[in-house]
């Protein structure tokens, strides 16, 4: 009995395997729903993986299942409590449904658990630029970068940050951050690239005519 279960036990290792490799194929071409599908698959293997669940979670969210995404993150604390990641990318479900308060705690409770979790630094920066804090937002942003400055997964803190020092009317700031943002390719990932080359043109223009 034991060898026909090590024999099961590989299987299904080897099943999570094959289809967490799919997942993360599909997730970087931007084929979300095959995401989804795979670590799906692979979820049927291994059921308590909390990796599993948040790729899902995060390709559920990128899909624009939110219900979905929020769905593996809070199953992913229930196997965890202590998994920061997980109340890292919880928090963008609250930011999307205005649930500020909500998505701080999630915050403050990632970034007590990992004071090193780039994400959670960010996705508060977004917190504080909508609530109009922009000073805080740019702390956030800046602590985002500084843990992972050339980490594409974190992109995104370049190009917020970009937006949140042209509020307070640092466009030289800005133009440097979007820039930095479409050196490390997020316009192509994103697909912002058009967008953020117009503003940076807007913003030279501004300082030219001052």
């Amino acid at each position: 009995m034991k060898i026909i279960q090590k024999i099961v036990d590989l299987w299904m290792g080897g099943q999570t395997t094959f289809y967490a490799s799919w997942g993360e194929a599909h997730l970087n071409r931007g084929e979300l729903e095959s995401a989804i599908d795979a670590y799906s698959r692979a979820l049927k293997a291994n059921p308590h993986d909390v990796d599993l669940l948040l790729h899902r979670g995060r390709a559920r969210y990128r899909a624009g299942d939110l219900d979905g995404a929020g769905a593996d993150f809070t199953e992913a604390l229930a196997i965890d409590r202590r998994c920061a990641a997980a109340y890292a990318n919880r928090s963008l479900i609250s930011i999307d449904h205005g649930d500020h308060d909500e998505a701080l705690a999630d915050l403050n409770m990632a970034i007590y658990l990992d004071p090193r979790q780039p994400l959670a630094y960010n996705n508060r920066g977004l917190v504080n630029d909508t609530l109009g804090n922009e000073i805080g937002a740019i702390a956030d942003y800046t602590q985002a970068i500084r843990l992972c400055p050339s980490n594409p997964s974190i992109d995104v803190a370049y190009s917020n940050r970009g937006c949140a020092r042209a509020k307070r009317g640092d466009l030289r700031g800005a133009i440097a951050d979007y820039q930095r943002y479409l050196a490390m390719g997020g316009g192509q990932r994103h697909g912002d690239q058009r967008e953020i080359e117009t503003i940076i043109d807007g913003y030279r223009r501004l300082i030219q005519s001052n």
